[in-house]
C-alpha cells in the first residue's frame, strides 16, 4: 500500500481523489491548504504528494519543495486546471490535468511518478526520458 498526501482546495476533487486512490488500494491523507498539507508531512511518512499548484495559501511549487526537503525521495503528482506553461519549471514525476480524462487517470499519474522516482534512486532513466535523449542526440544541428 501505497501512502498519498491528496492537496486541493477543491472539496468534490479531495473527495474523488480520495474515492479512486483508496479503491485502487492506496492510503490516503487529505489536506485541503498548503499550511494543513505541511502539518501533515511532518507528522507522517508519505511515498506520494498528490498536489495542486494553486492553493489559497501556498504556490504548490513551494509546497513541492518543502515536501522534498522533509521527504527527499517522495513522489510527486502535480496536478492542474490551468494551461500556463509555468507548471514545466516545477519539479514533479508526473502531471494530472484536470479534468480527469476517466477515473483511472490518478492511478496512472501516481504509478508513473512512482517509477520516475524509483528509476531515479536507482540512477536509471525510465523510458520515455531514454526517448527523449535518444531524440535529442539524433536530431540533426540547427542551421545558422
Amino acid at each position: 500500500m501505497v501512502r498519498i498526501l491528496v492537496v486541493d482546495d477543491d472539496s468534490s476533487v479531495v473527495v474523488l481523489l480520495d474515492r479512486v486512490l483508496q479503491a485502487a488500494g492506496h492510503g490516503v491523507i487529505t489536506a485541503r491548504t498548503g499550511a494543513e498539507a505541511v502539518f501533515k508531512l511532518q507528522a507522517y511518512a508519505f511515498e506520494v504528494l498528490l498536489v495542486d499548484k494553486h492553493l489559497p495559501d501556498l504556490h504548490g511549487g513551494l509546497l513541492i519543495d518543502l515536501a522534498r526537503d522533509l521527504h527527499p525521495h517522495i513522489a510527486v503528482v502535480l496536478t492542474t486546471a490551468r494551461t500556463d506553461p509555468f507548471h514545466t519549471r516545477l519539479s514533479y514525476d508526473a502531471f494530472l490535468p484536470k479534468p480527469y480524462l476517466s477515473l483511472d487517470a490518478p492511478g496512472r499519474a501516481v504509478d508513473e511518478a512512482l517509477g520516475r522516482r524509483r528509476a531515479a534512486s536507482l540512477g536509471l532513466r525510465t523510458a520515455q526520458e531514454s526517448r527523449w535523449e535518444l531524440a535529442m542526440y539524433a536530431a540533426p544541428a540547427p542551421v545558422r
